[in-house]
């Protein structure tokens, strides 16, 4: 896919990238990202779906070529090496869930939850015919549910006790609330 923002749209620009790169996409050059599998584009974009220009995305589909492998687009877009030391890093982080260093079952799942997201922003979800045979992706996972699983029932009833003790307002007002209700009324 390839984007044109116009200058004077720069902060959408810098919206659109991140929003991109969380849906699986990276820049390979110029304007042109790319993804290594399907992507559900529509539903990446929803929340810009109001501020995009008329024809600033042009997505397509593409195919490899003899003699011009994907695999080597997909190698030039992502650092393969470093999104496998990201997972081993999870994965060794997290195989003793005590020595993470959280009081609570709360704050555990919070920092568990919180690395989840930063591996997941790195890891474009690589079909299996760009990774190896050790491709830790699938261990990740199994870690991230097996240390979710063993604080989910003592992190909930911590939250709903914090929740007692300090009841959150109905609508609480910030500054986007006006925004909200701006829109709301359009």
């Amino acid at each position: 896919m390839t984007f044109s923002i116009p200058e004077e749209q720069r902060s959408l620009r810098h919206h659109l990238r991140p929003t991109l790169a969380w849906a699986g996409f990276a820049p390979l050059r110029d304007r042109l990202w790319l993804a290594p599998a399907e992507v559900d584009l529509e539903s990446a974009l929803e929340p810009l779906r109001a501020e995009l220009p008329a024809s600033a995305i042009l997505a397509f589909h593409a195919r490899e070529l003899p003699g011009y492998p994907v695999a080597d687009s997909v190698n030039a877009a992502w650092d393969i090496e470093a999104i496998r030391a990201e997972h081993l890093n999870f994965i060794g982080t997290w195989a003793d869930p005590s020595a993470v260093g959280a009081s609570t079952a709360l704050s555990m799942r919070t920092t568990l939850v919180a690395d989840w997201l930063a591996l997941l922003r790195v890891d474009p979800r690589l079909p299996r015919e760009f990774t190896d045979e050790q491709w830790p992706a699938n261990r990740s996972l199994d870690t991230y549910r097996r240390v979710h699983h063993t604080v989910v029932a003592d992190s909930d009833a911590e939250f709903r006790a914090l929740l007692a003790e300090r009841p959150i307002p109905a609508r609480a007002a910030g500054p986007h609330s006006a925004a909200r209700r701006g829109r709301a009324a359009r």
